[in-house]
């Protein structure tokens, strides 16, 4: 089937295909496959050849800045000679739908999955393999890491032990347990993971526990382990780049409990944009530059408006800091006993 294949393509870039006729992929989904050279903007020779795959089956990559006419009797039905924004990926449009492509920033996303990610002016690797390198555009990059635990492991909590409860209800409970809900800690590991760890086999669990806790401890436990998970993460960033804000998004946005969390654990000041859904706002960014309205991404500032500011408490924060250098030996005896 490898090799009978026609073409290799992404959903979104089956989509341009139907639309369009043209096998196209913008450099920001490119960079996300591996195959892609990150520096020279083209298919990586290299990686292709110990792939055996030859670079014409995959689509052409193109500038996320490129735009296609809309051919007559497409398959949307969309008038003629609509123009269709190639655009990026939706961790690259979030950062810059949030604002977190100045210098100084960072994204922090919190949806289902979750990833943290900065702006860099140049390309990135890590030699530990433990971050990725996405091409926003010809002049910026994001330098971030994903994680398969997200909220996700949070839905599954309150599905699993306060299935009649509201979400709210259970922020609000956690929200009364101190930082670092008392020595239990959670290692969130229910999907295995991508950054840091990269192991699909390597499986979560709590420590710590003892007869006092209760329901609510659990429930924070799960929050911290989530944004520990992430700190880990965001470590090496800070460590490429001095950081003095975090811009936060996603659906865990909507819990001031948890945000207050993420700004403690990290030591940051935490801005929430007016919308969680800045890569939607990042695309119309990028639209809205591709067709001339906008010469830099400076003049569409009114985009990124910011709706509340999370401040850190440094005691907190310190805590959280000796709580982070726990969780990294435990997580790494959770990958030693990964199958």
């Amino acid at each position: 089937m490898y090799r009978k294949a026609g073409k290799f393509v992404g959903v979104k870039e089956y989509i341009v295909y139907r639309l369009t006729g043209e096998f196209l992929v913008d450099y920001s989904i490119a960079s996300a496959t591996g195959m892609f050279n990150i520096r020279e903007l083209q298919w990586d020779v290299y990686t292709l050849k110990k792939l055996g795959l030859k670079a014409e089956k995959l689509p052409k990559t193109v500038s996320p800045y490129h735009i296609v006419k809309l051919p007559k009797n497409n398959a949307a039905g969309v008038p003629e000679g609509v123009p269709l924004v190639m655009g990026a990926s939706d961790g690259c449009l979030a950062n810059l739908g949030s604002g977190a492509i100045r210098t100084g920033s960072m994204a922090v996303t919190i949806g289902t999955s979750a990833a943290v990610r900065i702006c860099s002016g140049k390309p990135f690797t890590d030699p530990l393999m433990q971050t990725f390198c996405y091409v926003l555009d010809e002049k910026t990059y994001i330098v971030g890491g994903p994680s398969n635990n997200g909220a996700v492991i949070f839905e599954w909590l309150m599905h699993t032990f306060f299935p009649k409860e509201e979400y709210d209800a259970v922020f609000e409970e956690a929200g009364g347990i101190k930082p670092g809900s008392e020595g239990l800690l959670f290692y969130p590991y229910l999907l295995g993971e991508r950054a840091p760890l990269w192991s699909s086999s390597v499986r979560g669990g709590f420590s710590g526990l003892d007869i006092t806790h209760t329901r609510a401890h659990f429930a924070r436990a799960v929050m911290e382990g989530i944004l520990l998970n992430l700190y880990s993460v965001g470590k090496t960033l800070m460590e490429m780049q001095e950081i003095s804000v975090i811009y936060a998004n996603g659906g865990f946005a909507r819990s001031t409990t948890w945000v207050q969390m993420l700004s403690d654990v990290f030591g940051k000041t935490v801005k929430l944009n007016e919308t969680v859904e800045t890569g939607a706002v990042g695309a119309a960014m990028m639209g809205l530059k591709a067709l001339g309205f906008a010469k830099d991404f400076s003049e569409l500032t009114a985009f990124t408006k910011v709706g509340k500011e999370f401040d850190p408490e440094n005691a907190v924060h310190e805590k959280y800091d000796a709580l982070a250098r726990k969780f990294s030996k435990g997580a790494q005896l959770m990958m030693s006993h990964a199958v």
